[in-house]
């Protein structure tokens, strides 16, 4: 027995004592912590970039990603696959800051309800189409983007700053109906950061968005007719089928949103803080065939969103983030006759009520300290607090109908980064739970009032939002050094959340390797 002690101290004096190794190649805490500090590299401006100092750094990771269970919404997969690929990095050159970073998701997806024309279905946007079936999907997603900030101009006072965004999007439903939807968004955003002296600045953005999507149906089975409900919101819908001289034809979505947002920046001995405040408006018409265009609907919406970032301490270890997003939506519907005079078929528009209202707000905060944070930006161990909400207002105007939810949660979180002979071992551990005050899901129509659109999807969305449930997370990270200038990082995680009031249940996992350099 005492041989066994003795043996199991000296392996792990082995193991853990070896603290007088360094770590030859980029230390994984001190790129955390340095990102951290770059308040503005994570605002909406990029012409803060060069105000940060970051210097040059770079990452390419590769990432799967497994989830299952039946503790989600409608529009999720029972089962749920995703293999990233990502790039990002930032440099200095010829006094300009830039940043780029492109992913590439490949996703998979089994069991999902409901949804027959979306990439990506929200509670804001009423007008799709909703199939009866349980279907896969698979999709691919691409995203891209690039930041730059000019030099320092008028006596290093001003930067200038451009960022554009590309995003393309498809995906494809297994299950007749089938539909194939494309979707891509495109960003510009211009800004400018001023320094207003020695420890503060302010900063304004400028940003336009555009994006578009198609739904193109199709059936395989010629002989069975798909039977579909084209939605208009909180389970009012249009009866439908898919095939055929008589089934719903290709869905187009074209958004255009404008917006602007402001920033001020405090820095100090012993604090650093942004404020980044901003507001968006964006309208999105939904038609449906491209050679008689008939209008589905139209959605306006106005968001405003709120973000706080500091760094406090003489070793600024204390890290605080706040966010607000809060989106208020307003659904039009059309009634329109067709006029089959000679030569000039079309849809006339009689009247464009606005018919439904979807009001959401999202808020989180979190609160991190580093101890032993040194002036390299290493740490020995880390620990915090993060909490968030979700509260939704859905109204239909006639006849009054009504889907709400409120749900919010609380976590604690540890992280730890021990030194392993020359490498680094850094495991990472949350648990919190998420409770529902309050929700209600009221329809009152006087048809379909037993269609399963009203009896369950929108009833099984209600359970999902409402749903208590504890929420767990777990990870280790393997780095090592590869030379002086880079390191290779392994990482395993994992998920799981349960319901006890429901029964149900999330598991998830996710392996991945990242090369810093």
């Amino acid at each position: 027995m005492i041989r066994k002690s003795l043996a199991g101290t000296l392996l792990l004096c082995l193991c853990f004592g070896a603290e007088a190794r360094e770590f030859s190649g980029i230390d994984p805490a001190a790129r955390e912590t340095l990102l951290g500090s770059a308040l503005w590299l994570h605002s909406s401006n990029s012409a803060g970039l060069a105000l940060d100092s970051l210097g040059r750094m770079s990452s390419l990771s590769l990432e799967a990603f497994h989830e299952q269970g039946g503790l989600k919404s409608v529009w999720s997969g029972e089962r749920e696959n995703d293999i990233r690929v990502a790039v990002d990095g930032i440099t200095e050159a010829g006094g300009m800051t830039l940043y780029g970073d492109f992913s590439y998701d490949y996703i998979s997806q089994s069991g999902v309800e409901y949804n027959a024309s979306l990439y990506e279905p929200s509670y804001d946007q009423p007008y799709f189409v909703a199939d009866y079936s349980v279907s896969d999907w698979k999709k691919q997603a691409y995203d891209m983007g690039f930041r730059a900030a000019s030099p320092l101009f008028w006596n290093g006072r001003a930067a200038f700053g451009f960022e554009a965004r590309y995003k393309a999007l498809v995906g494809a439903k297994q299950i007749d109906p089938r539909t194939e939807t494309f979707r891509y968004d495109i960003s510009l955003a211009p800004s400018v950061a001023v320094r207003l002296g020695e420890h503060s600045s302010v900063g304004l953005k400028l940003e336009y968005l555009h994006s578009f999507e198609r739904a193109r149906p199709s059936v395989e089975n010629d002989w069975v007719t798909p039977r579909v409900a084209i939605m208009r919101g909180l389970g009012f819908y249009t009866a439908g089928t898919a095939g055929g001289n008589l089934g719903f034809d290709i869905f187009y979505y074209k958004k255009d949103q404008f917006g602007a947002s402001l920033q001020y920046m405090l820095d100090s001995g012993s604090a650093d803080l942004l404020v980044d405040a901003g507001a968006t408006y964006s309208v999105t018409p939904v038609t449906e065939n491209p050679e008689l265009p008939r209008m589905r609907g139209r959605t306006e919406k106005l968001a405003f969103s709120l973000k706080v970032l500091g760094n406090f301490g003489e070793k600024k270890n204390h890290r605080i983030r706040l966010s607000a997003d809060w989106g208020s939506t307003s659904g039009y519907e059309y009634n329109q006759q067709l006029d089959n005079s000679p030569g000039a078929s079309r849809w006339v528009t009689v009247s464009n009520p606005l018919m439904s209202t979807y009001d959401i707000l999202e808020a989180g905060a979190s609160y991190v300290w580093y101890a032993g944070l040194d002036g390299a930006g290493d740490y020995d161990f880390k620990a915090g607090a993060d909490a968030d909400m979700f509260l939704m207002m859905q109204e239909y105007v006639v006849p009054l109908s009504r889907f709400n939810a409120v749900n919010a949660a609380a976590h604690v979180f540890a992280g730890w980064n021990l030194r392993v002979g020359a490498g680094r071992l850094l495991p990472s551990l949350s648990v919190g739970y998420r409770v529902s005050p309050s929700g209600e899901y009221l329809y009152s129509g006087s048809s379909n009032s037993d269609s399963v659109i009203v009896t369950d999807m929108y009833p099984s969305e209600l359970r999902f939002l409402t749903a208590d449930r504890l929420e767990s997370d777990a990870g280790v990270t393997w780095a090592f050094g590869i030379g002086d200038a880079s390191t290779l990082c392994v990482r395993l995680a994992g998920g799981y959340d349960h319901s006890f009031s429901i029964g149900e249940h999330r598991l998830r996992a996710n392996l991945g390797i990242q090369y810093l350099f």
